[in-house]
This record gives C-alpha cells, structure tokens and sequence, in this order.
C-alpha cells in the first residue's frame, strides 16, 4: 500500500513525458526503495505539510487530479508502523524523490507471507471446489 501510494503522487505530478522511477538496494540490514520522478516538485516551504491529513498544495495538477490528501499521510504512519522511516526529498520544478527505509528482515517476512498467501487461498479453494470433491 505505501509503495502504490508513492507511485500514485508520482505518476499524479510527473506532466506526460516525464520519467517515474522505482528502485530498493539494500542498506544496512534495511531495505530503502526509492520512488523518484521528475515532476513538478514540492515548493520548499511546503515540505513539511505533505504528511498532514488532507493538506494539498495548492496547483493545477492537484485539482484537476484531486484526491483526499490522505496517500502521503497514511503511508508515513504504514512505515512507521512496521519500524519504517519516510522521508521526501523535492526541488520545485526539478522533481521529487521519495525513500521508504524498512527493516529488512521484517520486509523479508512479510514479502513471504504475501507471496505465499494466494497460493495457499488457491490450494484450499481447489480442495474444496466441487470438482475435486469428485
């Protein structure tokens, strides 16, 4: 969810013709993943709005896309809540870089349950399914 977030703002306000990147190295017994674009950018004196609860900045792009002012919000708190760390940085007009930073280990589990979730739903649903009851 946090990385669909950050890759909504940044398709949102890349103009067509832009370029959205997504990268994850590993750091340090983390994971950071990086969600760069070369969009409109962040003013400076709005940086540190973005997490606020329903704060938008104020442009085109923002109305015409709109939103809840919620993604940028409820990502931090999705981080913070796994042992996480979001943090942005923007230069008005140059783009936007967004570097999510999580515990590797916990990444590593639960890219595993995920993973092994719909294979497990599939197994139980085949065993169950009227035709392998015959």
């Amino acid at each position: 969810q946090i990385v669909v977030n950050l890759l909504s703002n940044a398709l949102k306000f890349t103009p067509e013709g832009g370029a959205v990147e997504l990268s994850a190295v590993p750091d340090r017994g983390r994971i950071a993943m990086v969600v760069a674009d070369n969009g409109i950018g962040i003013a400076p004196e709005h940086l540190s709005r973005v997490f606020e609860p329903f704060w938008q900045e104020e442009n085109s792009l923002s109305r015409r896309h709109g939103g809840a002012g919620l993604g940028l919000p409820l990502a931090k708190a999705l981080a913070e809540l796994q042992g996480g760390v979001l943090r942005i940085d923007s230069q008005l007009g140059r783009g936007t870089m967004v570097t999510l930073s999580l515990p590797a280990q916990d990444a590593a589990q639960n890219a595993a349950q995920n993973a092994s979730a719909p294979v497990e739903a599939e197994a139980r649903s085949a065993a169950f399914s009227p035709s392998a009851a015959s």
